[in-house]
This record gives C-alpha cells, sequence and structure tokens, in this order.
C-alpha cells in the first residue's frame, strides 16, 4: 500500500483489548500514577498529526494512512467515535484535550491531500463482533478469495522467493490445505504465518554452516525447521484444546519439516558444487 500510494502507512491489530483511547487519544495510565494530566494520542490521531510533530518533547506525528487489521475483532463501542470521521461533520474530538480531528478528505485548503483507510475483516474467525451497518454503510467492501495464487503473489511482491522456496511454500500450502479441508483447523495459514516463516528460514540459512546447523547452537538444520514451522504456521490456527488434532499436527509437522530440509539440503548441495567449480577455475 505504501507503494501504490506513495504516503506511510501504519497497520494497527486490532483484538479484544482495543479501545477508544488507543484509537483515538485519552488520559494515559499514567494520569493516574502521577497525578497529571498526560495525553495518549490513539493510532488514528497520530497518523492524521503532521509527521515529526513533537508534542511535549515527545514525537506523536506519524503522518500517515492506516489499515485496522481483523477490525471486527474488538467492541464495536472502540469505534463509534469514528462515525462521525466518515460522514458528516468528518471530525472527532479527543475529549480529555479538546483537540480536535478533522478528515483531511473533506478540507477545501488541503485540496490534493488523500488519507486512505482500510480495514481487514475475517469472517471465520470465531472471535468476531458485529459491526453497526451504520458505520460498514461508509466503506466500500471487497471481498478476496483467499487462495494460493493471492498468497504467493503477495509473498513473491513482498519476498521474492527463490525457486526452491516456493516449492517450500507449495509443500507448507498442501499440507495445510488438507487440514483445512478436513476441519482438523478452522481457517488455513495466512499470510502473516508465511511472511513469518520465511523471515526465520532466510535468518536461520543466513548463519548456516557446512554441517547444516544453525548459528552458535548446534541446532541441526531439521530441528529449525520443525521448530518455525510449529511456531509460525502451526500453533497460530490449531485449536490447542483438540488433544488428539495436536498430536497428529506435531507429527505432521515433523514430515513437514523433513520434506522442507530436502528442498533446502539438494538447493545447498548445488550451491556448494556450483562453489568447488568456481573456486577450481580461479586455482588453476
Amino acid at each position: 500500500m505504501e507503494w501504490r500510494y506513495g504516503t506511510p502507512y501504519e497497520i494497527y491489530n486490532i483484538d479484544e483489548n482495543t479501545t477508544t483511547t488507543k484509537l483515538a487519544g485519552g488520559f494515559s495510565p499514567l494520569s493516574f500514577a502521577t497525578g497529571k494530566k498526560v495525553i495518549e494520542y490513539g493510532i488514528l490521531a497520530k497518523c492524521l498529526l503532521k509527521r515529526d510533530l513533537e508534542i511535549n518533547g515527545e514525537v506523536v506525528g506519524l503522518g500517515g494512512n492506516l489499515m485496522f487489521d481483523e477490525i471486527n475483532r474488538g467492541e464495536f463501542e472502540a469505534f463509534s467515535f469514528m462515525m462521525g470521521f466518515f460522514a458528516s461533520p468528518y471530525r472527532f474530538l479527543i475529549v480529555e484535550e479538546g483537540r480536535v480531528m478533522e478528515n483531511p478528505n473533506h478540507r477545501p485548503d488541503l485540496e490534493g491531500f488523500r488519507f486512505f483507510f482500510e480495514g481487514t475483516m475475517n469472517i471465520q474467525d470465531v472471535g468476531n463482533n458485529p459491526l453497526s451497518m451504520a458505520f460498514k454503510s461508509r466503506f466500500h467492501f471487497v471481498s478476496v478469495k483467499y487462495d494460493k495464487t493471492m498468497v504467493q503473489n503477495i509473498l513473491n511482491l513482498s519476498y521474492q522467493l527463490a525457486k526452491y522456496e516456493v516449492d517450500i511454500f507449495d509443500t507448507i500450502w498442501g499440507n495445510v490445505s488438507s487440514w483445512h479441508s478436513n476441519q482438523d483447523v478452522r481457517f488455513p495459514a495466512g499470510i502473516r504465518h508465511y511472511a513469518n516463516f520465511f523471515k526465520f528460514l532466510r535468518n536461520g540459512l543466513s548463519k548456516m554452516n557446512k554441517k547444516l546447523e544453525i548459528g552458535q547452537t548446534g541446532k541441526n538444520l531439521k530441528s529449525y525447521l520443525a521448530d518455525i514451522i510449529r511456531s509460525a504456521i502451526v500453533l497460530p490456527i490449531i485449536d490447542e484444546n483438540r488433544r488428539g488434532i495436536v498430536d497428529s499436527k506435531e507429527k505432521s509437522t515433523q514430515n513437514i519439516a523433513s520434506s522442507i530440509y530436502d528442498l533446502i539440503k539438494t538447493q545447498f548441495d548445488s550451491f556448494n558444487k556450483e562453489l568447488d567449480a568456481l573456486e577450481t577455475i580461479v586455482y588453476y
């Protein structure tokens, strides 16, 4: 989105603990501890304030667009202040400070400036909360088909996956899709799960030695792969209360790790052969 709109973006994850103060602003908890009125700016207010703006010696302005991830995870009361921000009078008030925050898209003196706001909703999440119909009517809804091609395209755009990494993605996707089809998991692994996995994978491989051990710990590659598959892919999507499913997926994790290990080892051996050939040519 930063690339598309040419402006910074802030992403805020919504959950059951999201409050109006976290989104708009209000008294900081420090106010109760110190007895002073300390204002805490919420994520929406920060995005509307000028970038790098200092208030009371603290940089609070982000000056960017905003996305609320899984907006229906939170209670709607936390969002109700935004009703007027996205429709007349196109503003909201931080009551504790008396500061009025205006929607810049409806200020004639800011013609040419656009503030973009997006939100995501996961309709399969058991933590869903209903949003007001009046609130939803202020937005355009786009239903995204969550399929392999879409996920892979986004990963390629963000990470420029190598051929062997695409093969790794195919291996994980195939297994997780079958779990979802069999209703062993509530929802398939998301883009952020795969993103975390490839971040961990690349970090580990950058520290791997010729014995296929990771860093100074001596952990072998296959064990490391099982660990990051478990933490990045399996645990976020599995219901830990279903003991039989957990045990089954633990075994599956080991099998997936073995398959990925073979893919990486093949790539590693091929690289070493090329390196040996290059060293031989240079030597002679």
